[in-house]
């Protein structure tokens, strides 16, 4: 019997960043669901109980801090770990993002396969036997899991990835549909996410 995946709830209002990270999330094995602002962040997961949720702090109606905390207050749902995904990469907004029940921090613009990285020190990766760590992908810079930045750098409207890339086989993560986030890795390391991930 194959494994049910683990669902990633991807709370973010700008598109760019939704396809960039859902498409590359979804080629390494995760079911993702999407939200546009924090009121239906907070809707989606208390009725579907994701494994993860990604929050981006920026996003209408609801922010992030308080989609955060109004999650993490509820019995229901103070379980799900969350990732900030946050433009405010200072010492005190790392700080904030802790205060109100944050688990993960990453500041924008990040490269996708951080985010995955990040992903999968939380919820491991999708059908993997315990101690295997083919596929897993490696943050790029310092660990993630120490709450400093682990961006990438910007290339014109993309994000390059370092080593490998983002995607290693076959035509990147999203082959075809939704606009393609991802390039295959070749050379010196490939450009991910053709439409470009954004600091908002």
């Amino acid at each position: 019997m194959m494994p049910v995946p683990k669902t990633v709830l991807l709370v973010e209002d700008n598109e760019d960043n939704r396809i960039v990270y859902s498409t590359i999330l979804r080629h390494f094995g995760y079911r993702v669901m999407e939200a546009l602002n924090g009121e239906e962040g907070i809707a989606t997961a208390r009725a579907e109980r994701p494994d993860l949720i990604l929050m981006d702090i920026s996003i209408p109606i609801i922010d992030g801090w308080e989609a955060t905390q109004v999650l993490k207050h509820d019995p229901e749902t103070r379980q799900i770990p969350i990732i900030a995904l946050t433009a405010h990469a200072l010492a005190s907004d790392r700080e904030r993002a802790m205060e109100v029940g944050c688990d993960g921090y990453l500041a924008k613009p990040c490269e996708p396969r951080a985010v995955v990285a990040e992903v999968q020190r939380f919820l491991g990766r999708p059908g993997a036997a315990a101690g295997d760590g083919a596929g897993s992908v490696a943050a790029p810079g310092s660990a993630i899991g120490d709450g400093q930045y682990a961006g990438g750098e910007p290339v014109g409207n993309g994000v390059r990835t370092g080593g490998d890339g983002a995607a290693e086989s076959g035509g990147g993560a999203a082959g075809g549909g939704g606009g393609g986030a991802t390039g295959a890795g070749s050379g010196s390391g490939a450009t991910t996410a053709t439409r470009g991930t954004t600091a908002r």
